[in-house]
């Protein structure tokens, strides 16, 4: 029998192995954490990754890096650290965030549902000389899944709940971003995707004083202190799509005189596509809601990973062809 023909055999009984072997995951899915997305980790560990974020009245694109730090499995629970480091400099806004969150599963014959909230959280959001925090004591957040294991592929659903509430400055007010959402998603040993649809409103209430020039009565150059104030409510849609692709390709060894004509190479891809749709008030160049007209609009954000290849191991056959 040809020596290709032999490897071909013994790729598809590997083959068959992973099929009847995909396990269940009852961790975190693919579509993140926060309506993000994601591409492949770069050589320190660390995952590509971009956000949308509203507190400003406007939809600011973030983009940077998330570091993942999942802990020990302690009988059916398991917490996991992610430290977010974002920003764009055009608009100058940048994101520090570090969150851990606890997840707790059951495990049902081949169901397993799970329960994550969050344990800590930190995160600051600054614009200039503005300062967003978030209060850990009025901000909740929580997603519960159900995975199902059938036959070669695993199922995966799930809700999410949550509310953050930040304060601006020391005192000037806050922002309330409330939020829903639902996913779906399967995977298999040729790949796996996820989808998730989040439904949010941005509220914000803020009154903050600045230094302004004008000019008294006598047409004099002064500084005074002038009042501003902010209300006003938005809402926003994000639609996120994540999926990873396996392809296989046999790859024929040149020069042919060595012990082996050749081998399967498994190529890995991942991509996130994030879609954002929103409904905000006009702002003013200091903040101030202007008019009744509304900034209405959509974009999609895409990311695609640097494909990952690895070698599977050359089947080898002591009775045939001279091994």
């Amino acid at each position: 029998m040809p020596r290709c023909n032999m490897a071909l055999i013994g790729a598809i009984v590997s083959l068959i192995v992973l099929l009847t072997t995909v396990p269940l995951n009852a961790a975190a899915g693919l579509a993140g954490l926060d309506g993000g997305i994601s591409a492949d980790a770069g050589i320190s560990g660390s995952v590509k990754y971009q956000e949308v974020v509203f507190v400003t009245g406007e939809p600011e694109v973030l983009s940077g890096s998330v570091s993942i730090r999942p802990g020990r499995p302690r009988g059916n629970s398991e917490e996991t650290t992610y430290n977010y480091r974002l920003d764009n400099p055009e608009v100058g806004v940048s994101l520090d965030r570090q969150l851990t969150l606890r997840t707790t599963w059951v495990e049902t014959g081949k169901q397993v549902t799970a329960q994550t909230e969050i344990s800590r959280v930190r995160e600051t959001i600054t614009v200039g000389r503005t300062r967003y925090s978030l209060d850990p004591d009025s901000s909740v957040w929580s997603r519960s899944t159900v995975t199902v294991a059938e036959p070669a592929v695993s199922y995966r659903a799930g809700n999410l709940e949550g509310r953050r509430v930040y304060t601006i400055n020391r005192g000037e007010g806050q922002v309330v971003v409330e939020f829903s959402g639902d996913s779906t998603g399967y995977e298999h040993s040729w790949g796996q995707v996820e989808v998730q649809s989040i439904y949010g409103t941005v509220s914000q209430k803020r009154t903050w004083t600045v230094q302004e020039d004008t000019t008294d009565e006598e047409g004099r150059r002064v500084r005074q202190q002038v009042t501003r104030s902010s209300d006003w409510s938005g809402t926003f849609t994000c639609q996120v799509s994540h999926s990873t692709k396996f392809d296989l390709q046999y790859v024929s060894n040149q020069p042919t005189q060595i012990s082996f004509a050749g081998g399967y190479l498994e190529t890995e891809t991942k991509e996130g596509i994030l879609w954002v749709s929103y409904d905000l008030p006009r702002l003013n160049a200091v903040g101030e809601v202007s008019g009744r007209r509304r900034n209405q609009g959509d974009f999609t954000l895409n990311l695609t990973g640097t494909p990952r290849t690895q070698r599977l191991p050359v089947p080898q056959y002591q009775d045939v062809h001279g091994r």
